[in-house]
C-alpha cells in the first residue's frame, strides 16, 4: 500500500486507515500489508502491518518483487503540475512495469488524476493506467479525463473518496495529524 501517508496531512492519513480497513474486510483479515511510506500512522486491525526501512537503496524495488499486490490508496497520485510531478509519474510508471513483468497486480483505488498540463504528463499517465488492472476514481473529472482524453475504459470505475470510510477508533494516536 503506497501513498503520501504520515506527513501531518488529515485526508491522506484518512486514505490510508480506509484502505488498511478495506482491504483487511476484503481478505478477511488474512492479509499482510506493508505500507510504503516514509512514515505511516498507526492502525490497529487484524492483518500484519509492516513498515519496512525506506532508506536503504532498493527498498521499493524489493518490496514490489516480494508483494502480490500494489495498491496506490487514495489522493491525488497522478499529477504533473509539480516541479516533481513527472519525476514522480516516471518513479510509478517504472514501479508498475516492474511489478507487471514479475506478474503483480496494480491497483489505484480512490485516486484523482489531475492536474495534468504537460504532453509527456499525459503519455505516462495512460501508460501507467493502461497497465493498472483495476481503477477507481473518487471525482467526476478524474473518471472524464481518463476515459475520455486518455481513452482508458478497462477495468475504470467512478468511486467515491475513501477518507469517508475511515473508522476512528482504530487509529492509534501516536503524535500525527489526524
Amino acid at each position: 500500500l503506497t501513498g503520501y501517508y504520515g506527513e501531518k496531512n488529515v485526508g491522506d492519513n484518512a486514505l490510508q486507515l480506509a484502505c488498511i480497513d478495506g482491504i483487511t474486510k476484503y481478505c478477511k483479515n488474512s492479509v499482510n500489508i506493508t505500507i510504503i511510506s516514509t512514515s505511516p500512522i498507526g492502525f490497529e486491525s487484524g492483518a500484519i502491518i509492516s513498515i519496512p526501512a525506506l532508506n536503504k537503496k532498493f527498498a521499493r524495488t524489493r518490496l514490489i518483487t516480494s508483494t502480490d499486490f500494489l495498491v496506490y490508496g487514495g489522493g491525488g497520485v497522478i499529477q504533473d503540475y509539480k516541479k516533481s510531478g513527472l519525476d514522480d509519474l516516471k518513479y510509478k510508471l517504472r514501479n508498475i512495469v516492474l511489478a507487471k513483468l514479475l506478474r503483480k497486480k496494480v491497483a489505484f483505488i480512490g485516486i484523482s488524476v489531475g492536474p495534468i498540463t504537460t504532453k509527456i504528463g499525459s503519455f505516462l499517465a495512460k501508460a501507467i493506467f493502461s497497465l493498472a488492472d483495476y481503477v477507481s476514481l473518487r471525482d467526476n473529472d478524474s473518471f472524464r479525463y481518463l476515459t475520455s482524453e486518455l481513452k482508458i475504459t478497462k477495468n475504470v470505475e467512478q468511486g467515491f473518496d475513501l477518507a469517508v470510510l475511515m473508522d476512528v477508533k482504530k487509529y492509534k494516536n501516536n503524535n500525527d495529524s489526524i
